[in-house]
């Protein structure tokens, strides 16, 4: 059947496909995450950043506001919520929720909201790519490229409670309405354009690159002499949506959006469209060029070193510039990095190379090469010319791509769009039936691929592990103790263990990257003593070691991101890795494989310890020995492993002829003995 000439028969059928591609799409990513669950025996715990998400989503869905302040995140200066954190995200999930009501709890309902909303942008990807090539098969085909590619699937199936599930639908759709005005200029799609990408800025931050992505178009259309006058609407209705994003967001406010490179790129830009046609010497484009140019790199090194952006996101650009410094290969030698770079230089965000492009596009990749070949063919054709923007918006989204693992969630937006171009220019209902029908197939050989391989793609995490701890957490500490963990188990110990924590894993606030950085100086010192001081510091009651912490060598390990190459046997790190010694002031108190916990013995208790070791060593030389055996028995109550405790306490014991107990108290403490 000819979709294009059928009719109100050709939209139900349109509509039958895409609902079709929407539910494949859902149920692969459904798939997805249940694979995991069936493995592990039960819902998957959040992990990472996750689990603060999620904490204040379920806030909101139980009725709750959100707090300005959380003082048992980033202990104990506290969290400033909504600054240091993109929550709006969570409104949309928590509205839904206590609007239908639920028999499931709100952590099974985020776990099927989060494919079911994502899976909302194919809607947009068929809008686009029907309107720039001119028909529903392009529309229906890049849709299901998008629907079921790996690069989509992987980060959108409820895993993870993530800002960037929220954003990338907004941007499919800001893509969608784009693409509707290029073929029907109206203000309603450029307001609506701008609605969709402010909203995007809002729920994540790295949809920053995004918008930095269209201003690089922009800037090509520039110096490629086209006339960008038609897209004014949309700059101009952009730069106002995304300014008022930038003041009613606390998060994009205290992260100086206002003032980032895309944003002053934005307004120069808009400024300059206002302007060309008012002042003569503006109307040649190359001075426009120039002048545009210039002031981009003014307010750039403006942006970097005047403002509050430059310091939050230092650490990020420095990493873009050392990767291209190092031809995107992370360095042996870790001193040749700074620290800030090296602790962001994650398999997240590290190089792809070719096997991972393969990995990553499969089926994909095929079908863009050629959708991507018939494009350059007629852009050379001086076909399409309206889509000449999706040139560089593919090879800038590769780009990152290779540079930064993740971007991947970037990169299947233009690539699913020009798969859909296949379908394009072709005359004869058969023609384009059969080439629509290979592409659904191909597009369903791409989801059996990500359908076999779900246990590949699978997070490398020890989920057992991971939640025993947080259970023992729960309920083997007191309330409000103070737990000390690497950052990507603290937000986890947080929600699910209920306990203050020193550390969360959001590397934009400056303050948090300086406390992080004196931890690992701590815990790999030469010397112990420097982990108490950090201890003491930051009022600690437990310790959560993480093993491998300290054997586990190369590339992103702990000790590559503090720079120890060489073996250092005196520092906390190694002794709390090792079996049969522990830092001073620690007491082992629970080990899973995978996490050693340590209750920790702070200077208040450690001076009580002090105090009753003392009063008993009195009370045994003055012949009182049940008050010295109640003083020694207070001191090891605190600190179990205290050898002058142990050792006084022995020698009473020998003096009173318990012989098993006093020589098992005297081993404990031979170095005493031997003094």
């Amino acid at each position: 059947m000819d979709i294009k000439k059928s009719g109100i028969a050709g939209t139900v059928i349109v509509a039958v496909l895409l609902s079709v591609i929407y539910a494949g799409g859902f149920f692969i990513r459904m798939e997805y995450r249940l694979f995991s669950e069936r493995e592990y025996g039960r819902e998957l715990p959040f992990t990472l950043e996750s689990p603060l998400l999620f904490k204040y989503a379920d806030m909101l869905a139980s009725g709750y506001n959100v707090p300005d302040m959380d003082f048992t995140v980033q202990h104990p200066e506290g969290l400033d919520v909504k600054k240091d954190l993109s929550t709006e995200g969570g409104f949309i999930p928590a509205a839904i929720y206590r609007c239908f009501g639920s028999a499931a709890p709100f952590s099974r309902f985020i776990r099927i909201f989060f494919p079911a909303f994502y899976c909302l942008g194919i809607f947009g990807i068929f809008t686009a790519a029907k309107n720039l090539f001119g028909g529903d098969e392009s529309g229906l085909a890049a849709a299901a490229v998008n629907s079921f590619s790996l690069m989509s699937v992987v980060r959108s199936s409820g895993v993870e409670f993530s800002g960037e599930n929220f954003a990338l639908p907004f941007i499919c759709l800001h893509l969608g309405l784009v693409c509707a005005y290029i073929r029907n200029p109206s203000l309603l799609y450029a307001g609506l354009s701008a609605v969709a990408l402010a909203a995007a800025q809002v729920f994540w931050d790295m949809s920053q690159i995004y918008l930095s992505i269209w201003l690089i178009i922009a800037v090509t259309y520039l110096f490629a002499g086209k006339d960008i006058g038609k897209y004014k609407p949309i700059v101009l209705f952009s730069v106002v949506a995304v300014f008022y994003a930038g003041i009613v967001s606390p998060y994009l406010r205290a992260h100086g959006f206002l003032c980032s490179l895309p944003m002053l790129g934005f307004y120069l830009l808009g400024f300059f469209m206002l302007l060309t046609g008012q002042i003569k010497f503006l109307a040649k484009k190359q001075v426009l060029v120039i002048i545009w140019f210039g002031l981009c790199v003014f307010s750039g090194l403006v942006s970097l070193y005047g403002s509050d952006y430059g310091s939050i996101y230092s650490n990020f650009i420095s990493l873009f510039f050392e990767k291209i410094k190092y031809a995107n290969q992370i360095p042996s030698d870790p001193s040749r990095l700074s620290w800030d770079v090296r602790v962001l230089w994650t398999p997240a965000l590290d190089s792809v190379g070719f096997r991972g492009v393969l990995e990553y596009f499969g089926v994909t990749g095929f079908v863009f090469l050629l959708g991507f070949c018939r494009l350059i063919y007629h852009v050379f054709k001086n076909r399409f010319m309206d889509l000449l923007f999706l040139i560089p918006f593919v090879l800038i989204s590769f780009a990152m791509f290779v540079l930064f693992r993740r971007m991947y969630v970037f990169l299947i937006i233009p690539v699913s769009v020009i798969c859909g171009s296949l379908t394009a220019g072709l005359t004869g209902r058969y023609a384009r039936t059969l080439v629509l029908s290979c592409l659904l197939l191909l597009a369903a050989t791409e989801a059996s691929r990500v359908y076999a391989c779900r246990s590949r793609w699978a997070r490398d995490i020890d989920y057992a592990a991971y939640e025993d701890i947080m259970m023992w957490a729960d309920n083997a500490t007191p309330e409000g103790s103070v737990i000390l963990a690497n950052f990507t188990v603290c937000p986890g110990l947080n929600y699910y263990g209920g306990r203050k924590v020193i550390f969360h894993p959001k590397f934009e606030n400056p303050a948090l990257r300086k406390k992080i950085f004196d931890y690992g100086e701590a815990l790999f010192s030469e010397n112990e003593s420097g982990f108490s001081v950090f201890c003491d510091r930051y009022s600690v009651d437990y310790y959560v070691f993480t093993r491998g912490t300290y054997s586990t060598r190369g590339p992103y390990s702990m000790r590559y991101i503090w720079n120890v190459p060489e073996e250092r046997p005196r520092c906390a790190a190694r002794k709390f890795e090792s079996y049969d010694t522990v830092p001073f002031r620690f007491v082992p108190v629970y080990d899973n494989g995978v996490y050693k916990a340590f209750y920790y013995v702070n200077g208040k208790k450690m001076e009580a310890v002090e105090k009753y070791t003392d009063e008993g060593i009195r009370f045994l030389n003055s012949g009182d020995k049940n008050s010295a055996e109640n003083s020694f028995k207070k001191a090891l109550d605190i600190y179990p492993l205290y050898k002058p405790a142990s050792f006084h306490l022995g020698r009473l014991y020998m003096q009173k002829g318990k012989i098993d107990e006093a020589l098992e108290l005297i081993k404990n403490s031979k170095e005493i003995l031997f003094k």
